[in-house]
């Protein structure tokens, strides 16, 4: 009985140590599994980083771009306006310049009407006094 005691522990070692090596080898096998999953997976991230620094810089150039539009357009709307400005300021000084001479031509014409009306009273004046 004792050797058979003996040989059962041996066999009990032996299916140990078969069930360890099987179970290391498996933690192996996944430990590697494990790796390579990793390493695809750094490699995604690094790619998806490179990604979004190729669109956040295309983002910041559209936005420059955009901003420069704007301003662009700022200033187009800005030159309308002093042109509009500009046109209603000599459409201005050209109806005073209009009204200047407008009254000026007035003013003579009854300069004129009143040296006609003076002079005829002179000159009736001057009849009356020869008679």
């Amino acid at each position: 009985m004792h050797k058979n005691y003996a040989d059962d522990i041996l066999k009990h070692q032996s299916r140990t140590s078969e069930v360890e090596r099987y179970y290391m080898n498996k933690l192996q096998e996944i430990t590697e599994q494990n790796r390579y999953e990793i390493l695809g997976l750094q490699n995604k991230v690094q790619r998806f980083e490179q990604v979004n620094e190729k669109l956040t810089e295309e983002n910041n150039d559209l936005r420059k771009e955009l901003r420069l539009a704007r301003v662009k357009d700022q200033d187009k709307e800005n030159q309308e306006i002093r042109e509009k400005r500009y046109m209603s300021n000599e459409k201005i000084q050209a109806d005073l310049e209009d009204l200047g001479q407008k009254e000026f031509q007035d003013r003579m014409q009854k300069t004129q009407q009143e040296f006609q009306t003076q002079k005829l009273k002179f000159l009736e004046e001057l009849q009356n006094q020869n008679y």
